[in-house]
């Protein structure tokens, strides 16, 4: 589980071109060791995500240390491929936070600066809902008893 609604995406204001969402937080997942670091490249033209499953005492001490952080990503970039640390940056309303990356990204397309902005598409999805079988006699070939299944609006069947 990460942090609900704390995705940003990379837009190039230039070509067009956008990345996939990435979360905010390096560690984004409460109980994972898990850093997630956004990266792109020229060479490759791709915009990457890097994932390090790290022990829980690294993980600890770079939660700590922005600095360790960045030299952390710096060991990762090359030539071939730059990879970032996301910081979010708040204000005294919601509208005023934002997210910044160190190195500033690039469009791994054309090279001009990109846009950091948050993602809305990710806020704006409705939560899904798990429903589990109970009783599969009026559809046996497509249910399982047991099985969890995630549920599908149904404006007729809402109550």
């Amino acid at each position: 589980m990460s942090m609900p609604g704390f995705y940003y995406r990379l837009t190039c204001p230039s070509c067009g071109e956008a990345s996939d969402s990435y979360p905010a937080f390096v560690f984004p997942h409460i109980w994972e060791p898990v850093a997630h670091l956004p990266a792109w490249s020229r060479l490759h033209r791709s915009y990457c995500r890097i994932e390090l499953k790290l022990p829980q005492d690294q993980q600890r001490e770079l939660r700590k240390d922005h600095a360790r952080l960045l030299a952390l990503a710096e060991s990762f970039s090359s030539p071939a491929m730059t990879v970032a640390i996301p910081r979010l940056e708040l204000g005294k309303r919601s509208e005023d936070c934002r997210i910044t990356l160190t190195p500033a990204p690039v469009c791994p397309y054309c090279g001009s600066a990109v846009h950091v902005g948050w993602d809305k598409s990710e806020e704006s999805e409705p939560p899904r809902r798990l429903v589990v079988c109970i009783n599969n006699e009026d559809y046996p070939a497509s249910l399982l008893v047991r099985k969890v299944y995630v549920a599908i609006p149904d404006a007729e069947a809402a109550p």
